[in-house]
């Protein structure tokens, strides 16, 4: 038992937990929009559900940029648990990009997650399912977030040592996955509560957007690893270079599943056929434990290992 423990830091964990917590707290202000503006059924408990969501991982998003700081003043103090709380070291680390990234994030995420709730606040008290216009201000404060947390990769991860444009394209990656991964969750719930023909369309109409985000993700991502690695064999030999081969194959097994949902299971859904909806719905949660497997695999990259050209 040592041993793992010694082999896999509480530090570490907690820190990829932290990182996990970003992620799905980033998924859900680039799927909830998405989901808001394009694919939704246009009634009370579709948009409820969204609010819902966009909150909740707001409020996820928060906590995920205070722990990842106190986790680091932590290992700064080296002095257990409570060195997480020590003042000095707090400070300290408040003046550096750490300290950045957490004030640019979790004012993000607080925004949101305060507009969201005022949000759904008025959504309660309407006769009847509002526009799109309803959602505007909510819309425009998630593009703003969106840009704020993306903006701090600049200064933090990986990509911080490179130029310009590595950390643009690493942002419009990022958003890609997003707004994709982030929009499972509701039309999965759209799937299992909506006629099919409204399922049907909303599916149809996402696989047109999801083709997209893929495209944006496979020729950022091509060109982030080539900057990263710059696809040397020492580099896929080593520890991180073997943690993203890790990772390309998941998400290439994501884009396998994504593309029988497009060309086989979308046609197929019909008006009463129970088994069609069955297999959709299985796909679709197939195609989140693998997007949670490589934000485990992603958040365990960018917080424990580096390219060996940064080391």
């Amino acid at each position: 038992m040592s041993n793992i423990v010694e082999f896999i830091p509480v530090w570490a964990i907690a820190s990829v937990f932290s990182k996990f917590l970003f992620y799905f707290g980033s998924l859900s202000l680039g799927g909830g929009a998405l989901c808001l503006i394009f694919f939704n059924d246009k009634t009370f408990p579709n948009y409820t559900l969204l609010l819902q969501y966009i909150g909740f991982g707001s409020l996820l998003g928060v906590h995920a940029e205070l722990l990842f700081f106190l986790l680091k003043v932590g290992e700064l103090a080296d002095t257990g648990f409570l060195g997480m709380f020590d003042i000095g070291y707090a400070k300290i680390l408040w003046r550096t990009p750490i300290g950045v990234v957490l004030r640019y994030r979790s004012f993000a995420f607080l925004l949101v997650l305060i507009v969201a709730f005022f949000t759904h606040s008025k959504l309660v008290r309407l006769s009847s399912p509002p526009g799109k216009m309803f959602f505007y201000p909510l819309l425009i404060v998630q593009g703003i977030a969106l840009l704020l947390i993306i903006s701090v990769f600049r200064i933090s991860g990986h990509v911080s040592v490179l130029d310009d444009l590595s950390w643009i394209v690493v942002g419009i990656h990022f958003l890609a996955f997003c707004c994709w991964i982030g929009s499972l969750f509701p039309l999965h719930w759209t799937l299992e509560n909506s006629s099919m023909v409204i399922a049907k369309t909303l599916l149809t109409r996402f696989s047109v957007a999801g083709s997209i985000a893929v495209g944006l993700m496979v020729t950022t991502g091509f060109y982030v690893t080539y900057r990263l690695t710059g696809f040397s064999i020492e580099e896929f030999l080593s520890a991180y270079g073997q943690y993203l081969l890790l990772k390309i194959v998941f998400v290439l097994s994501i884009l396998f599943v994504a593309a029988l949902n497009k060309w086989r299971f979308v046609p197929e859904l019909e008006g009463f056929d129970v088994a069609s909806r069955l297999n959709m719905r299985q796909s679709l949660r197939i195609e989140v434990l693998l997007s949670a497997i490589v934000l485990v695999i992603t958040a365990y990259v960018s917080s424990q290992l580096s390219p060996m050209s940064m080391l």
